[in-house]
């Protein structure tokens, strides 16, 4: 049983992706369920949102800290590659949305690249902190019906959408606010991983603050449920990294090709593979050692054919 009185808990009767009600317990006392449909796991006794707000409260730094930014670069990179190198190229007039976007460490990264940035955070502490560098939105985007006003070549949602009870529906708000070309990139805890400590899990406030538990297959469910194609997911066993290209972008790269020639590409990659090998050192020297997160990174887009 989760920590804390049943009258904190909220019952789930369907699969939040499928919603079918039919399901099979995987945790000793039935918390944690597989739905005999979709097969997505999921939580079937959630905390109430008023804990799940008191839980978002703990205290982070303001501003964030070096260590952070690092861990925030290397991040991006990380997610970089997977999209074919499109990221860390912000064209003007480029908007980056990150949802869950905490005290805005990310968001300050995808300033300096460039990026028109704004974020949505639902907890008070956090949104406040960011919204002191950045535009933030108290949107819930669940939400039918909501609409920010504008289109995003980037949207983040960074262990996210494992927290929310209607993934598809946020991943729909995700869809119509996607510019022509644009990337979504959704990053989850993973399931294969944390199945072995169920037990923990299910004994713990961390399960009630997660509302599905995602596989490769299931995140791409999901994904595809709201509309967007999945161009690259490190949690199958291969992965097709996407390029987005509008007819203004593919323009300016031919431009930029042109101008820069053989030896200015010669040395971007050299500089990116220098960083890339001093990724461990940099942890190392400016972050406590953190283990690797086996998490499920997917790149996706809302419509294939606007890639050239």
């Amino acid at each position: 049983m989760i920590v804390g009185s049943t009258a904190r808990l909220q019952s789930v009767q369907c699969c939040p992706l499928c919603g079918d009600d039919e399901r099979t317990p995987i945790a000793g006392d039935a918390a944690i369920v597989r739905c005999s449909s979709c097969e997505t796991v999921y939580v079937a006794e959630r905390l109430s949102r008023e804990v799940l707000d008191d839980c978002c409260d703990e205290t982070v730094a303001d501003p964030p800290t070096p260590a952070e930014h690092f861990r925030m670069h290397a991040t991006l990179r990380r997610y970089d590659r997977l999209a074919g190198g499109r990221l860390v190229r912000a064209f003007p007039g480029f908007r980056a949305l990150d949802i869950g976007c905490g005290n805005g460490a990310m968001l300050d990264v995808l300033r300096d690249l460039g990026y028109a940035t704004e974020g949505i955070e639902r907890a008070e502490p956090r949104a406040r902190q960011a919204a002191r560098r950045h535009r933030i939105h108290a949107v819930d985007p669940c939400n039918a019906g909501v609409d920010l006003g504008g289109r995003y070549e980037l949207i983040l949602l960074s262990h996210a959408l494992d927290h929310m009870p209607r993934p598809v529906a946020a991943l729909q708000f995700v869809a119509r606010h996607l510019a022509p070309g644009g990337v979504v990139v959704v990053e989850v805890a993973n399931w294969n991983d944390l199945a072995p400590r169920t037990a923990k899990l299910a004994s713990s406030r961390r399960l009630g603050e997660h509302a599905v538990f995602y596989e490769g297959k299931t995140l791409r469910h999901a994904l595809e449920g709201a509309g967007l194609q999945v161009r690259a997911c490190t949690g199958e066993v291969s992965s097709r990294a996407v390029e987005p290209r509008t007819a203004a972008t593919s323009a300016t790269d031919r431009r930029d090709s042109e101008e820069s020639g053989r030896v200015s590409t010669y040395v971007r990659r050299l500089a990116r593979g220098l960083l890339d090998r001093l990724d461990p050192w940099l942890e190392g020297a400016l972050a406590k050692p953190r283990p690797p997160a086996p998490d499920i990174v997917a790149v996706a887009v809302h419509d294939p054919a606007e890639l050239h």
